[in-house]
């Protein structure tokens, strides 16, 4: 397989976007599960966990918009 062919597939799977976005998630859980004590919920760590939640969100967002605008 060479570079072009493989340029050629990350383009029609959007390929790179769809494993950003997973290792995105697997970087935020990670990041809160180790970070805070999710059984001592106070006001700090809920924002926190909100704020991780909606840009999470964006993100999700942007990649189902990027793949309709695509189509």
């Amino acid at each position: 397989m060479n570079i072009s062919k493989f340029i050629e597939w990350t383009e029609k799977y959007r390929i790179i976007r769809k494993l950003t976005l997973l290792w995105a998630v697997w970087l935020i859980t990670w990041t809160v599960t180790t970070s805070f004590s999710l059984t001592d919920i106070n006001g700090a760590v809920a924002t926190i966990v909100t704020a991780v939640v909606g840009i999470l969100s964006v993100a999700v967002k942007f990649l189902v918009h990027g793949d309709k605008e695509g189509e």
